[in-house]
């Protein structure tokens, strides 16, 4: 949701604090299989804690598996 120049910032930031930017290679399925019985789930749908800004979230309960399984793709490789 975050615009590339934010994306970009925080990466940037990241990096420079001596973290990880980038995840380790995982089963996408044991990976959403998990988030099922995290604290975030109300009425059986996965709520995600997005950021839309620096500094601003949102809380979202409408997100496509399919746009996670993307999203988990596109950071085990890095940036």
């Amino acid at each position: 949701m975050l615009d590339e120049s934010s994306v970009s910032r925080i990466v940037d930031l990241i990096d420079r604090a001596g973290l990880p930017t980038d995840g380790a290679p995982a089963d996408s399925n044991a990976v959403i299989e998990a988030m099922k019985f995290d604290k975030k789930v109300h009425g059986g749908k996965l709520r995600l804690i997005l950021p839309d800004r620096i500094g601003h979230v949102v809380i979202r309960d409408d997100v496509p598996i399919d746009a996670v399984r993307q999203a988990l793709a596109s950071v085990q490789g890095g940036r």
